[in-house]
């Protein structure tokens, strides 16, 4: 089964729903879901022992709940 750790923070759900979305909607994997505190990239560990670093270039940028639905961030 994947173990995948993402970052901890205000916009956890929205992370949550993405990650069902791929890897049991799209993919059919079983998984399980962690949080951690050290970083901002998620972590999934596979079930040979290897882990997949994804870098979060999108959420690390919103720091408030839904932030990244306000009207300033979407012009020019």
């Amino acid at each position: 089964m994947l173990k995948i750790y993402t970052p901890k923070n205000c916009n956890y759900q929205e992370r949550k729903y993405i990650i069902d979305v791929i890897f049991h909607v799209f993919l059919g994997l079983p998984y399980e879901i962690y949080t951690h505190d050290d970083s901002w990239d998620y972590r999934i560990l596979l079930p040979n022992g290897n882990v997949i670093i994804i870098e979060d270039g999108f959420w690390k940028n919103f720091s408030k709940t839904l932030q990244y639905l306000d009207y300033n961030y979407f012009r020019d």
